[in-house]
């Protein structure tokens, strides 16, 4: 059943009218009060009363203005009897959009116009699908290229290895002992974990999982991966297996040489699109040394491609943003005279 929308003016019109009236007047006042600042800058400077006093006028009109634009664009939220027909026009006029990556597009969240019992409902589900699709498009444009890093074939399937992906969270419980970054920084870390096993090696990569807060895979790299190492080790002497995370079968193909040593794994870190500078997508391998039984001094090597195990490993096990908690925008500035 329809739900009626409590701002419905049948003459919204002529409320539109007055308002708009009000908000051209106040708009040319700040164009006026900002070449009136102008003026005295270029005259007098900076440090004068009648400046001061030209741009605090100024400030207070700008202010004035946002006011008289919300007071205007409220009216489009008059027009309509019900809510349902409002959404309906909100989606028409702003559509919130569809990511196309490739000849596909995404599925992002789907208006329940039906289900919209008032205005703000409305709203904050055109926000969400805004949203969403704004940061899909985002994080697509930071994507690096899938190829095999300087030829290699790490995180690939190739008969005689094992590759396989897991959530992790690095508690400060495990990194006690490794060493005092744990304790400095005081925080988990998660992140997503693959493992690439082989008959005489082991790659892993920690992928950035920004979703769960914490310390970052870069800040505490060096913690995580001698935590990595000694838990290999635990596997092998089947004294201790995450037997869900099935660690044992992965490291004890390395069992053959005696217990796991850091020489038996390279490490690399992954940050997802969205994350890293200006948004760009990072894999990089991490060389680090080892010493009184820990990981230290990490040196980065950049790639310019990544393997699509590592790239698609966050979205299939990172848990997606809730949709009733994903931050909200406004809809944009509606202006029918230029429709």
């Amino acid at each position: 059943m329809p739900t009626p929308n409590p701002k419905y003016t049948p003459d919204w019109e002529t409320v539109y009218d007055v308002r708009k009236a009000v908000y051209d007047d106040m708009e040319a006042r700040q164009k006026e009060a900002a070449e009136e600042m102008s003026r005295l800058h270029r005259a007098q400077g900076e440090q004068t009363p009648e400046y001061y006093e030209a741009r605090q006028a100024w400030r207070e009109i700008t202010q004035n203005l946002k006011e008289q634009l919300h007071a205007v664009q409220e009216c489009f939220e008059m027009q309509h009897p019900t809510i349902q027909e409002y959404a309906q026009w909100v989606w028409e006029k702003f559509d919130p959009g569809t990511p196309f990556f490739g000849d596909s597009p995404v599925l992002v969240e789907q208006p329940d116009f039906e289900g919209f019992k008032s205005l703000e409902d409305v709203h904050a589900a055109w926000s969400r699908v805004h949203n969403a699709v704004e940061e899909q498009e985002n994080a697509h444009r930071g994507k690096m290229e899938i190829g095999r890093p300087e030829g290699q074939d790490i995180f690939t399937q190739r008969g005689d290895n094992e590759v396989m992906s897991f959530h992790r969270e690095f508690t400060l419980e495990d990194k006690v002992g490794h060493s005092n970054t744990a304790n400095m920084w005081g925080f988990s870390t998660n992140a997503i974990v693959t493992i690439d096993s082989r008959p005489d090696h082991v790659h892993v990569c920690f992928s950035h999982n920004d979703t769960a807060g914490g310390t970052s895979v870069t800040n505490a790299i060096e913690d995580i991966a001698t935590v990595l190492l000694n838990e290999a080790r635990q596997a092998t002497r089947e004294t201790r297996a995450q037997s869900d995370k099935s660690l044992k079968t992965f490291f004890q193909r390395l069992t053959g040489q005696g217990l796991p040593t850091a020489s038996d794994f390279t490490f690399y870190i992954h940050i997802p699109p969205g994350n890293g500078v200006m948004g760009k997508e990072k894999f990089d391998r991490i060389n680090m040394a080892f010493s009184n039984g820990r990981f230290k001094n990490p040196q980065w090597h950049e790639y310019d491609v990544i393997p699509e195990t590592i790239q698609t490993a966050p979205e299939r096990l990172i848990q997606k943003v809730d949709f009733d908690t994903a931050p909200r925008t406004g809809l944009p500035y509606y202006n029918p005279d230029e429709q």
